[in-house]
């Protein structure tokens, strides 16, 4: 129950140090059976919040910085704004510029996209709702080492995938899914084991692009996270991905690396540049240093306690998360001494207070022992540090800003094993190399590996780090984000909602809105690709297969007596034609319109020395003469 009430209501003995007014439950009691007057006197005054009162170990009653039509204006608005926008940029490519859709063009985009659209690709892809959620929670649990982490952990398998880029282009030109090569080289046993794995990867990614999504789109405004989950696909994906295929999604996955870009400055400076709210703890990156330096003096020394002094605990939630970072020795005056320090884990059941005092402990309150340096902070999980100088009143604080952190450390090491399957398993990045012109691949990977690395590190550094100091702000307090909210991903919310208001709430909708969808048309194309050419192609319909290697092969051999290094004269190019007749390449008559198509497009390839690549032959014919498509 969320009370307004004013200094004066509420007892003098429950205001702490920092005036935040901590009720037990028996005096939670006594304020509700008065609720009705105070709510009444709090209307009529009209004063700012300054007391809530929750049970102890709960998090307060947080309201929707949002209301819920903006949620439905977002997923069913935007969602319809942008399938009109990628509609009609793939409608004026196939109207203006000559290209035909067919099965090849909608699964591979021509294979003649360059490096920036490959590196925004990349960038939007790769930018998944754990992107903007969980590398700002762990920013928030481990500090400054967790933003680092999370970005260079899941960069390295990017920058890495620019080799198999490239041999991609050399050694498959033609392929268009990774399990056509796995089926090749390894036959259908490990073909079929690796079409599984692939269609997992792509499930378990769209569930935490969706759950992830709906469930923060949820807690700013109020929106079903079912009618979320179900309606972000349905509108926002799956219209304009089925109406122009792969390069569709190219177009909408700039649109969003963009805005996403942008509103990751609007954060940057707001955190970092700008005049703050006179709480001193955002607004400069001196503010953020004191109110990260702030949190973590108040967690050692308000949030733990001796036995004999637990009634007087405050609380602060996840002091186990950091704990074992590298700090430095402050005295009882809260003065650093310059000293380095750290905490290492005991075992299970070295406690540093009594066994009975184990069941007390809220997850948010901790028990220091009373001589020495030594805390518990669970049933299980002890730490003492023997760093400092105890018989003088000298403790440790483990440090947010540091990068010897074993917890952060663990996290990277994980973060980069368990990514490079979510990478090298993941069908739309193999589509992305595919789709790449080969000049383009290896720099388009690399500089969207480059690229992204901001996205999560600025998002971590930004809203994860000051979540902690915000644990200082008076309005506020340490339960405003707990380890429960952080872990489910809604540190960003419950930030933006506070330093920019329902603006900032709003950014933050729009931000995930837009990585949401754009990863989640590429997990769509390329389930669409494994469908068609790993199940129907290969095992349904073979003989569609078959047809195509067979005309493909009459190509090739008639090609030869025309070509020149892999390049075909514009003047021998008719001739050409005339010998694909007499080789019944086509099994249909071609219409004057499938003629000018043609033309079309073997004027946008030719080059300046009036030549064109054979490869790109091969395209305008298969693209242009739709009647005898078979790609």
């Amino acid at each position: 129950v969320k009370l307004k009430v004013s200094a004066l209501q509420c007892p003098a003995v429950l205001w702490s140090a920092r005036g935040r007014c901590i009720c037990s439950e028996a005096m939670a009691k006594l304020l509700l059976s008065t609720a009705a007057l105070v709510l009444h006197s709090a209307m009529a005054a009209d004063t700012p919040s300054s007391c809530i009162v929750y049970k102890r170990g709960e998090e307060p009653t947080v309201e929707t910085a949002l209301g819920e039509g903006w949620g439905w204006f977002v997923v069913i608005g935007f969602g319809i704004v942008f399938t009109v926008f990628t509609v009609g940029l793939t409608r004026f490519e196939q109207v203006y510029l000559g290209h035909t859709m067919s099965s090849e063009h909608f699964n591979t985009a021509g294979r003649n996209v360059g490096v920036g659209l490959t590196a925004a690709v990349i960038v939007s892809q790769w930018t998944w709702a754990a992107t903007l959620l969980m590398s700002s929670n762990m920013g928030w649990r481990v500090g400054l080492s967790g933003p680092y982490w999370y970005a260079a952990g899941a960069t390295v398998q990017i920058l890495l995938f620019a080799v198999l880029a490239i041999q991609v282009k050399r050694r498959a030109s033609h392929m268009h899914t990774f399990m056509e090569v796995v089926k090749a080289r390894f036959g259908t046993v490990t073909h079929c084991i690796m079409i599984c794995f692939a269609l997992m990867a792509n499930m378990i990614v769209t569930a935490m692009l969706l759950l992830g999504g709906a469930a923060t789109i949820k807690d700013l405004t109020g929106m079903s996270s079912i009618w979320a989950a179900f309606l972000i696909p349905l509108l926002s994906c799956w219209i304009y991905t089925m109406h122009g295929g792969l390069k569709a999604t190219f177009f909408a996955s700039y649109v969003h690396t963009t805005i996403i870009f942008l509103m990751l400055l609007i954060f940057t400076f707001t955190v970092y540049a700008s005049s703050g709210d006179g709480s001193d703890l955002y607004g400069s990156a001196g503010k953020v240093y004191n109110g990260l330096t702030r949190a973590a003096t108040y967690a050692f020394f308000e949030a733990t306690q001796t036995e004999a002094t637990m009634e007087n605990v405050l609380e602060f939630p996840s002091l186990g998360s950091f704990i074992e970072n590298d700090g430095t020795c402050f005295n009882r005056f809260r003065q650093d001494m310059g000293k380095s320090c750290a905490f290492t884990k005991r075992a299970n059941n070295e406690y540093c207070c009594s066994s009975a005092m184990q069941t007390s402990l809220t997850g948010t309150t901790y028990c220091r022992r009373a001589h020495g340096d030594c805390i518990d902070v669970s049933a299980t999980e002890h730490y003492e540090s023997t760093d400092c100088d105890t018989a003088n009143g000298e403790f440790c604080v483990a440090s947010f800003l540091t990068m010897d952190s074993p917890s952060g450390l663990l996290f990277g090491i994980t973060n980069i094993v368990g990514n490079f399957g979510t990478v090298f398993v993941d069908q739309s990045y193999w589509q992305s190399a595919v789709a790449a012109k080969p000049k383009s691949a290896v720099f388009g990977f690399l500089l969207g590996g480059l690229v992204w690395f901001a996205v999560p590190f600025c998002m971590a550094t930004t809203n994860g780090l000051v979540g902690r100091a915000l644990t200082m702000h008076p309005a506020l307090g340490p339960l405003y984000i707990t380890g429960t909210a952080s872990g489910a991903g809604l540190t960003p919310a419950r930030v933006l909602s506070h330093i920019l208001g329902a603006g900032g709430a709003f950014i933050l909708l729009l931000q995930l809105f837009m990585a949401i969808t754009s990863t989640g048309s590429a997990e769509i194309i390329a389930v669409s690709s494994i469908l068609t050419y790993d199940v129907y192609y290969e095992y349904i319909n073979p003989e569609l297969k078959q047809r195509r290697l067979g005309m493909r092969s009459v190509f090739d051999s008639t090609v030869k007596e025309f070509e020149e290094d892999e390049h075909v004269l514009i003047e021998r190019v008719q001739p050409f034609m005339d010998r694909l007749v007499d080789n019944h390449f086509f099994e249909n008559e071609v219409s004057q319109q499938e003629v000018a198509h043609l033309a079309t497009a073997i004027n946008s390839y030719t080059k300046p020395d009036r030549r064109i690549a054979t490869a790109d032959l091969y395209q305008s014919v298969n693209r242009a003469v739709a009647s005898n498509n078979i790609e």
